[in-house]
């Protein structure tokens, strides 16, 4: 017995043929014709992607101008000194285990900066190495300029690593400003 795999299995009931289309008139078609055409363009420049990307720097934007969250476990005194058995009750640990928690983080703290600030000075050394032996060129100067807020970057994260272990060596939240102009060693330990 053989199959035929050309014509289907007959169910039984009678075939129902779709009616063919209808005919649209011309100003249908003319219409739907100038849509399509106008379609193309705002799909070539990306309407709904720049709509998208527009909503997200919305976003990006209220969530810059909205205040950082503090935590709320690191307790101060008015004179903005750490409160220390404060803070250990609320991070459910001891008095001695957080003093060893925050000597740690001094130590890492310390170790960042150091890092952080020789990278920034090798990098600083590199560029001022590539600027002094290449030819000038406008091309050359405007690629030698992109590259120093890359340098930047170390030198501000070194300074934050260093504000943060200025804070954890004296106990209390300074500010930049009062690292600046602290008398006490300037460098991190």
């Amino acid at each position: 017995m053989a199959i035929d795999l050309k014509t289907p299995p007959s169910s039984g009931t009678p075939r129902q043929t779709s009616p063919p289309p209808k005919k649209r008139s011309i100003f249908v078609r003319a219409w739907r014709g100038a849509v399509w055409l106008g379609r193309g363009p705002a799909d070539a420049v990306g309407m709904s992607e720049i709509r998208e990307n527009a909503g997200l720097i919305a976003t990006f934007f209220r969530m810059l101008k909205a205040a950082p969250h503090k935590d709320r476990r690191l307790h101060l005194d008015e004179g903005r000194q750490i409160d220390l058995r404060a803070t250990a009750f609320s991070c459910g640990v001891s008095e001695a285990e957080l003093l060893a928690q925050l000597v740690r983080r001094q130590r890492q703290t310390a170790l960042a900066a150091y890092v952080a600030f020789g990278l920034g000075c090798l990098f600083v050394l590199a560029w001022l190495w590539r600027v002094l032996m290449t030819p000038w060129t406008a091309f050359r100067m405007v690629s030698a300029l992109e590259f120093l807020p890359f340098c930047g970057v170390f030198f501000l994260l070194a300074f934050y690593n260093a504000l943060q272990n200025f804070q954890l060596r004296t106990g209390r939240m300074a500010g930049w400003r009062e690292y600046l102009a602290t008398p006490d060693s300037f460098w991190p330990s």
